[in-house]
């Protein structure tokens, strides 16, 4: 079951943002349509006044606690409630970043979590299955496509006669 939750950046610089699971701690594994995996999953770019929608899957570790990281590198954390909601129950959560000074400390395994991440997902296993998916099912439409063209009937030339 797939489940959400906004984050706002109302502070007036950019910041860059990394759910995290908390136990185990592990940076949060994110969907971007349905089920299909994002690929980016770490360090996610949010401008002054944007927002982004996090999705993810609920029967999964649930989010704990968002890493917020400064252009200058610095780190806080944004702890998050237990009560997100999934996509069928109602309204999502939303959580706001103020300002950046505000956010309290963040936590050193949650630090060390953030900083050994990569910001793309690059699970070959999965990507390579979406690839033969992908590659599977478009061969019977070739093959479709390609019988179609070779046996359709073609009008008689009439000035040959």
């Amino acid at each position: 079951m797939v489940a959400d939750f906004t984050v706002v950046n109302h502070s007036g610089e950019t910041v860059y943002i990394t759910p995290v699971t908390i136990s185990p701690v592990a940076v949060l594994q994110r969907y971007s349509m349905g089920q299909l995996r994002a690929f980016r999953q770490a360090d996610i770019r949010l401008t002054a006044g944007a927002s982004i929608r996090i999705s993810y899957d609920a029967e999964s570790a649930p989010p704990g606690a968002i890493a917020v990281r400064s252009e200058a590198g610095d780190y806080r954390q944004l702890a998050l409630d237990k009560g997100v909601r999934t996509l069928i129950s109602g309204p999502e959560m939303v959580y706001t970043i103020g300002s950046f000074d505000a956010l309290p400390p963040i936590d050193q395994g949650v630090l060390r979590t953030v900083q050994q991440a990569t910001p793309f997902n690059f699970d070959l296993r999965y990507w390579g299955k979406m690839l033969i998916g992908t590659v599977a099912g478009g061969i019977p439409v070739g093959l479709f496509w390609a019988w179609f063209r070779l046996t359709r009937r073609r009008p008689p030339d009439c000035r040959s006669q």
